[in-house]
């Protein structure tokens, strides 16, 4: 879905796992965490595949308020947000305020930094 186009095939059988998408356009949302905003003691004393996890775990959160979404971890560094849109112009502004509420809930709550790219799917 991230680098390609998507058939309604593909949308069924992620129908079938619980993940519904019932809007034409999609979005991406890729929340990079700052290594250098954590402590290498910090980093090293817990398995850093705990930082992702809390960090999706947050991103799902906002989604589930906000917006028709689902998200994962990519990378040991990376979550990525795929988000379900109505309109792909009109939208914009509205995921531009999802990431700001993503990565000032992770300052406040986490102390730690993330970069977040935001644009299209496919």
């Amino acid at each position: 879905m991230l680098r390609s186009s998507v058939n309604e095939a593909d949308l069924e059988l992620l129908r079938t796992i619980g993940i519904h998408f019932k809007w034409p356009y999609f979005t991406c949302l890729v929340i990079k965490l700052d290594k250098n905003s954590v402590d290498s003691e910090r980093y090293n004393r817990a398995d850093p595949s705990l930082f992702q996890l809390y960090i999706q775990q947050l991103v799902q959160e906002v989604l589930s308020r906000r917006a028709n979404g689902f998200c994962f971890v990519m990378s040991e560094t990376e979550v990525v947000a795929l988000l379900n849109i109505p309109d792909q112009h009109k939208a914009m502004h509205d995921v531009k305020e999802i990431g700001e509420t993503i990565r000032r809930q992770i300052t406040s709550l986490s102390n730690m930094t993330v970069t977040i790219g935001i644009g299209p799917s496919g």
